[in-house]
């Protein structure tokens, strides 16, 4: 049985600390991360706001970084899933990138990593599926032609920070 882990310590900021001085793309970096893991992450941020001078996380006012934005389409594919999304895979190729629903939705992130092209050996046998790639990082999404199956190999940019959704 696995631990669940919520993380609420991660702010985009400009700060004196570490813990308040992420970027907006390292921030959204780490709350995918914590999604594919089975973790739970929450967007905070300590960006000094030009009118007051005063940090959004301890005295509110307007969210002024990029997370916030990109992390609409995180919230988006947590929110479509048919269920709860947990890690899927135990073996290395899977280890740390995919969570979901088993049989019915899918979650990649390849994070750091520059993927050139995916093979579906962990889809179920004889179900088609529909997928979509994700730019965490830009927004952009693509939708993959077709359907796809166990063993099926797609082509993918080869850029880091991207994500696939495959539903059934």
């Amino acid at each position: 049985m696995g631990i669940t882990t919520l993380s609420s310590e991660i702010f985009e900021g400009n700060g004196d600390d570490r813990t308040i001085a992420l970027n907006g793309h390292a921030l959204t970096h780490r709350l995918w991360q914590i999604t594919v893991n089975g973790g739970f992450g929450t967007h905070g941020e300590a960006l000094v706001q030009p009118e007051t001078g005063l940090r959004f996380f301890s005295e509110g006012g307007k969210l002024v970084g990029g997370s916030a934005e990109q992390l609409k389409i995180l919230k988006e594919v947590i929110e479509e899933s048919s269920g709860p999304l947990k890690p899927i895979g135990k073996d290395w190729r899977l280890s740390n990138l995919l969570c979901g629903v088993v049989n019915k939705y899918y979650v990649y992130y390849f994070g750091d990593y520059q993927i050139n092209e995916w093979r579906f050996t962990e889809l179920p046998e004889n179900v088609e599926f529909h997928a979509k790639l994700v730019d965490t990082q830009t927004g952009k999404i693509v939708l993959i032609p077709g359907k796809i199956k166990k063993d099926d190999t797609i082509k993918l940019p080869g850029k880091p920070y991207m994500a696939m959704v495959v539903k059934f």
